[in-house]
């Protein structure tokens, strides 16, 4: 925004967001046997701060609100939102928009750490009741930061998620059941969560400036199509 202003660089920034991932690529997802998105996003997307607040191209919530209420639930997609640039930078990488590369102040600050709560509690409490609404990746990849101050953030960040959305096991069904059938119903229900396992997501769906027709690895999208990645049988998994 320092080179364009904001007149001409929100203007791109918003035919980016609506040109670069839309309802076609999810359809696609879906398509391809695959059940969930992971969503990166800056800390800036509260739109909550002054000063250096104000780089950022604004309404990017839009286009998050969206893909969680519209594109989701219409094409059976869970998203998960990954907290990729943090107030002050995590790691110093360009994926988490430090003010100097490879400089991280994410952890210099205290009100960087407190912002980031912030912004956790902000995401949990705007989407805990959206159907495709999976969970927060609460700090993506953080590098050379102090382990007590991130521990604390994790601490921290989950107790006050957890105030909107504490999701725990529990047994109760809309059937009446006797004692026997309720030990029954939670051991078969234990068992199947013993088997289920962690999941996995590919990085990334789309390669920014990818060639049509060529095949670049980090796309599964070219991938995909190349018949390099079979389609997805989660059943048989």
């Amino acid at each position: 925004m320092k080179y364009l202003g904001h007149e001409r660089g929100n203007a791109q920034f918003d035919a980016h967001r609506r040109n670069f991932i839309t309802e076609a690529d999810f359809a696609q997802i879906s398509a391809y046997g695959l059940n969930t998105v992971r969503i990166p996003i800056g800390y800036w997307i509260r739109e909550a701060g002054g000063g250096e607040d104000r780089t950022w191209a604004p309404g990017g919530i839009t286009y998050l609100d969206r893909a969680i209420r519209e594109w989701g639930p219409k094409h059976k997609l869970f998203v998960l939102i990954s907290i990729h640039a943090a107030r002050g930078s995590q790691n110093g990488w360009d994926s988490s928009s430090p003010q100097e590369f490879l400089k991280t102040n994410w952890d210099k600050h205290q009100e960087n750490i407190d912002d980031t709560v912030a912004l956790a509690n902000w995401l949990a409490l705007r989407y805990k009741d959206d159907i495709c609404f999976l969970g927060i990746g609460l700090l993506n990849e953080p590098n050379k930061v102090d382990p007590d101050k991130l521990t604390r953030y994790y601490l921290e960040a989950g107790a006050r998620i957890r105030e909107h959305s504490d999701i725990e096991w529990s047994l109760a069904a809309a059937v009446p059941m006797n004692e026997e059938q309720m030990r029954r119903f939670a051991k078969a229900q234990l068992v199947a969560y013993k088997k289920a396992r962690g999941g996995w997501i590919f990085w990334t769906w789309k390669f920014y400036g990818e060639d049509e027709d060529g095949t670049n690895a980090w796309s599964a999208r070219q991938m995909f199509k190349n018949g390099l990645l079979p389609r997805i049988d989660l059943d048989s998994e």
